[in-house]
């Protein structure tokens, strides 16, 4: 009996697990996808119809003690060459936050901004968009 209930102990707490992961995406507590490979500083992504938020976070999804203070934003639309740019975005309410004014999806969105001296570049194509 001791080896049925450990069995599926294990098994449950795996599952458990690997739902947490999603896939090996880091899901961060604004219920968005952390993005970005820099071993400092990575962004958590958030889309709430035309608004666009970056939460910076730490490489590992967590809060970072210090933020940058601004960023550059630059948003290119599905199916079209147009893109906006956003310089001097404000940190704000514990992220960056693009208002934008196109109903037309974001297609990839980057984001460059400065911490602890250093450039971050973050490029990102949002999944399941088709673009050229």
């Amino acid at each position: 009996m001791k080896k049925i209930t450990l069995l599926v102990c294990f098994v449950l707490s795996s599952m458990i697990s690997g739902f947490a992961q999603d896939g090996g995406k880091i899901i961060s507590r604004h219920g968005g996808e952390v993005i970005g490979d820099d071993t400092r500083m990575k962004f958590e992504f958030v889309s709430k119809g035309s608004d666009l938020m970056f939460y910076p976070v730490a490489a590992d999804g967590s809060m970072l003690k210090t933020v940058p203070v601004s960023a550059d934003i630059t948003v290119t639309q599905i199916l079209m060459s147009e893109t906006e740019s956003y310089s001097g975005i404000q940190y704000e309410n514990g992220c960056f936050t693009v208002h934008r004014t196109s109903d037309v999806p974001a297609f990839i969105i980057s984001v460059k901004t400065s911490y602890l001296d250093k450039e971050v570049y973050v490029k990102y194509k949002i999944p399941g968009a088709i673009g050229k």
